[in-house]
């Protein structure tokens, strides 16, 4: 077992040496060689290495004075969709030594890093926008700006569930109408200062002593409509007379949070869309800020099995 792990350690130190030596190489041809053919196999070859290398290009970038080659790097780092590019790429549309070619790849760069690119990003980028000389360059920048517009606040009068403000009117009625069973609290706000609802229910008159705790919570995404609609439902059986919702009050305290996302859950019923802003296609889990809240690649990714391997 010692030596399993002594083997291991020496070949997890030998491995940075080993990137940065290809990373060198490759570098090396991009400065030096003519032959556009073997820059550009050079090029995809540092694409096709892993995140490690990362640091080592954005280094190269900053060191190297060939035009070609700092396109290629620019390039190279927009396809590797890795999130500490994002301040190059802003360097690289602020500096007027990178040619147009640089540029638009860099905003091909920002368009690929959607986590970290979004409505906190625009007026920064409408300020790059402006330093701009080249018009393709603008023109992609114009682009990037549009996608991440939010759809106009406009209520969708045919929507049939209820908007975030109307949950919280009515679950307050309900808590009125059953005051020693049910209460209501704000756990917390959203991006836009939305109420963030927890419903307690439970016999007040019974000790929490020797009470389970379970806690329901939906619409991490904006498009839920199931998962708060269901708990809605759930809310009202609870709030019931039969002798299975008493026994329920009398041994559990039920936590119900029916909307953790009240600002994607508003924007889809005024859209009809998943997301809040154009640019958002097909994920619903991002806030009005197209900030991911429910990233699955961090729950149920590589790093969640080793931090979390029962749940697997």
């Amino acid at each position: 077992m010692i030596a399993f792990l002594l083997v291991g350690i020496g070949s997890v130190a030998a491995a940075p040496d080993t990137v940065a030596e290809k990373v060198s190489a490759l570098i090396d041809t991009l400065e030096r060689e003519k032959d556009a053919g073997l820059r550009k196999k050079a090029a995809e070859a540092l694409v096709k290495l892993d995140k490690r290398s990362t640091p080592l290009v954005i280094e190269a970038l900053k060191r190297t004075k060939s035009p070609s080659a700092r396109e290629s790097l620019v390039d190279v780092l927009a396809q590797k969709q890795d999130e500490r590019a994002k301040k190059v790429f802003f360097e690289v549309l602020k500096d007027d030594s990178f040619s147009p070619t640089a540029k638009e790849r860099a905003v091909d760069g920002l368009e690929q890093l959607t986590r970290v690119v979004n409505r906190a990003s625009v007026e920064s980028l409408k300020r790059l926008f402006q330093l701009q000389k080249s018009d393709q360059v603008k023109t992609r920048l114009k682009a990037l700006l549009a996608g991440l517009e939010p759809f106009p606040i406009k209520d969708n009068l045919y929507a049939k569930d209820p908007s975030s403000a109307q949950m919280h009117k009515g679950l307050e009625a309900w808590a009125r109408r059953h005051p020693g069973i049910m209460n209501v609290s704000v756990r917390g706000k959203s991006v836009l200062g939305k109420p963030i609802l927890l419903v307690k229910i439970t016999d007040e008159k019974t000790s929490d002593e020797n009470k389970s705790i379970v806690l329901f919570t939906s619409t991490h995404c904006g498009g839920e409509e199931i998962g708060a609609t269901s708990l809605l439902h759930l809310t009202k059986w609870l709030l019931g007379e039969g002798e299975g919702v008493k026994r329920i009050r009398e041994r559990i305290i039920v936590l119900i949070m029916p909307c953790v996302n009240p600002d994607g859950w508003d924007a889809r019923r005024r859209s009809g869309r998943p997301y809040h802003s154009v640019r958002s296609k097909t994920n619903t889990a991002w806030n009005v800020y197209g900030i991911n809240i429910y990233d699955t690649s961090f729950w149920f990714g590589a790093k969640a099995a080793e931090e979390n391997p029962e749940g697997l």
